[in-house]
């Protein structure tokens, strides 16, 4: 069953979503994920049922602007409070799961936002999938 709280971000409300592992089961992997530009975390729900089938748990944030989260439709936040936002949602996840590794996973700006919060907390990352993500922002970081 998915969960749909909020938490305080540092523009407001954020809405995200908790997809637990199937069956009650311990999960293998806490995951943590961010969407692209002008999606929702809601978007992602057959993603989700497929990685909760394999035993990993979903979080999914709703940045700024988007889904459920409090902020202007179409009005971009900046990019340090969507990561800390999603820093925030990781927080959460490894409170609920502190012995469970997590992983990172974003989509288009989702991966930017990602890849920024690896720049400062990569060591808490067991692993990070960044797709359609724009080889600027990996060039940027030096990681190209």
């Amino acid at each position: 069953m998915t969960s749909m709280p909020f938490f305080d971000g540092r523009t407001g409300q954020v809405h995200f979503r908790h997809w637990p592992a199937a069956g009650g089961a311990v999960p293998t992997v806490s995951l943590v994920f961010l969407h692209g530009l002008g999606q929702h975390s809601g978007q992602y729900h057959r993603f989700a049922s497929a990685m909760t089938a394999s035993g990993i748990d979903v979080w999914a944030i709703d940045h700024t602007g988007h889904g459920l989260s409090e902020g202007d439709p179409g009005v971009g936040a900046p990019l340090s409070d969507l990561a800390a936002d999603a820093a925030a949602l990781a927080d959460i996840a490894l409170a609920e799961l502190p012995d469970v590794p997590q992983a990172v996973m974003g989509h288009s700006l989702g991966a930017v936002t990602a890849l920024t919060v690896l720049a400062h907390r990569d060591h808490e990352f067991a692993s990070a999938v960044l797709c359609g993500i724009p080889r600027s922002a990996v060039e940027q970081h030096g990681w190209a």
